[in-house]
């Protein structure tokens, strides 16, 4: 059995769209690091220029509208991911989520101007 992949098609928008909210929602799926203050956004996907190389190991279930079966997939191109976020610099302000959450509130000093958040962009 032979297959033959076309790499310039993964160059078109409706993929590279799928993808990145892929791989948005995979980024954030889980419980955001304190550092963290916005989700992690994916600003830029590029599949490069260079195809992988791509062996069928074993082929399953074979229909109509499905397929299964076994891959090797192996990629030394120039892909490259862009990912954006924004982190909090203030310390003093993750410490509080981090004592609100230990249910320590009592024990916290109240700083005025101190306690605000301070958002970074990290690109």
């Amino acid at each position: 059995m032979s297959c033959d992949i076309h790499w310039d098609a993964f160059e078109q928008t409706a993929f590279q769209t799928w993808s990145k909210e892929l791989l948005y929602d995979s980024l954030n799926s889980g419980k955001r690091p304190q550092i963290l203050s916005s989700d992690i956004r994916v600003t830029d996907l590029n599949f490069g220029n260079t195809p992988p190389s791509f062996e069928v190991l074993e082929v399953g279930d074979l229909d109509t509208d499905k397929f299964r079966g076994i891959f090797k997939l192996k990629y030394d191109g120039d892909s490259s991911i862009t990912l954006s976020t924004n982190i909090q610099a203030n310390l003093l302000k993750i410490q509080e989520r981090v004592v609100h959450e230990q249910g320590g509130d009592f024990a916290l000093p109240k700083f005025t101007l101190a306690s605000q958040p301070f958002s970074i962009p990290l690109f």
